[in-house]
């Protein structure tokens, strides 16, 4: 994945709730756009996946990207 695809799912108006799915098959769910930063250097992003909980992750491991149903989402 690419920074320019992540500002792309970041900007959608309005915003859509997505889940990641990583190189070690780890999914990530991001339901909120407060959750979510790109790194200065466009190589990483950061995902708060609960209130003292981040994960890094290098943009090169996201294997895709799938939009979630409100009604889907956990």
């Amino acid at each position: 994945m690419t920074s320019e695809q992540i500002h792309r799912l970041y900007w959608r108006e309005p915003f859509q709730t997505f889940r990641m799915l990583l190189s070690d098959q780890r999914i990530i769910d991001v339901q909120n756009l407060d959750f979510i930063t790109l790194s200065p250097d466009h190589r990483t992003i950061t995902i708060y996946t609960a209130p003292e909980e981040a994960e890094v992750i290098d943009l090169a491991h996201v294997v895709s990207v799938k939009f979630r149903e409100p009604d889907l989402i956990d």
